[in-house]
């Protein structure tokens, strides 16, 4: 008898066991469910379409011959952050991984900026937007330019939290919507506000213009992207073409390398990566049109400067 009690007893427990168990499960899982909720809820508050209209003023500023425009490609491993600065101005184009937040900070203070006037988040891709909740947390910040694009990932919920704690807005970029960085001048080519089947081509593609030079900064963009820009007769000309996609196969057509008819190629990519990036196809074709090839694998983080006539890179 005392041992049919003693049985009943630790069934009794392995069943309260069970259900503590399974309740803890359910109420984690809803909470995740939850946040997710918020977060996409959130993301869709923050977000504004680009209204605002640049001033005659601002389109007829002239370049400041003592002034030059830099161009930092960081060294971000397999990942991708941009810096450009123009006299006082400056803005950040992605933020890398995660763990290269803070490393991205030290290099923006050790050139001197305090504030960023502007931040693009290409897309939603964790190479792309990692580091930047630690980035919006640190700087103030005038304005974010992030397309109409959405993801689960926690990076996507931490960068999103960090816009609505600096009472920010997220600005969908408008194709052919411009703005000036300083003297230099920023056209918003891609992406359409329209669905993609694949989340690399709502990256936001920049052309910058300073005087007589021109940079194609395409992010992930792939051929999808550039042959919608080459069918609608956009000028992608550049003296610098900011490889897409890492040099992967998916951008950077033959037709499309054709049309924009750089100088110079560089490529953001990580020192031995899981994905043989640059594809030794995306090396030839640029080696074929005799483009002067940089990489962060391979040279680490590239600077350029340029006095609106000329480039220069430091490398």
């Amino acid at each position: 008898m005392g041992r049919r009690k003693a049985k009943v007893k630790i069934k009794k427990k392995l069943i309260s066991i069970v259900l503590f168990l399974l309740i803890t499960f359910l109420t984690v899982a809803y909470n995740n469910i939850q946040s997710k909720i918020d977060v996409f809820q959130i993301y869709e508050e923050l977000s504004q379409q680009d209204l605002i209209v640049e001033t005659d003023k601002s389109k007829e500023m002239l370049i400041n011959t003592n002034e030059t425009l830099e161009i930092h490609f960081l060294d971000v491993g397999q990942a991708e952050s941009i810096l450009l600065i123009q006299g006082n101005y400056s803005m950040l184009i992605d933020g890398g991984n995660d763990e290269n937040g803070k490393e991205i900070i030290k290099y923006i203070e050790k050139q001197g900026i305090s504030k960023l006037d502007y931040i693009i988040a290409t897309h939603a891709h964790a190479d792309h937007i990692g580091g930047l909740d630690k980035i919006i947390k640190h700087f103030p910040v005038e304005k974010i330019y992030f397309p109409k694009h959405t993801t689960t990932t926690k990076n996507f919920e931490e960068f999103i939290l960090a816009v609505r704690d600096k009472n920010m807005k997220l600005t969908l970029p408008d194709v052919g919507s411009e703005f000036y960085l300083g003297s230099a001048r920023c056209i918003v080519l891609s992406p359409e506000l329209k669905e993609y089947e694949e989340p690399n081509n709502y990256s936001i593609v920049l052309k910058v213009i300073y005087g007589n030079t021109s940079y194609l900064l395409m992010s992930d963009a792939e051929t999808e992207i550039e042959n919608t820009l080459l069918e609608n007769n956009v000028d992608i000309t550049a003296n610098v073409l900011k490889v897409g996609h890492h040099g992967s196969e998916t951008s950077t057509s033959e037709k499309f390398l054709k049309a924009v008819n750089p100088k110079y190629a560089v490529i953001s990519v990580g020192k031995d990566n899981d994905y043989n990036l640059p594809a030794n196809k995306i090396i030839n074709r640029l080696e074929k049109y005799n483009l002067n090839i940089y990489r962060t694998d391979l040279m680490g983080t590239i600077v350029l400067k340029s006095d609106g006539n000329n480039i220069v890179f430091e490398n």
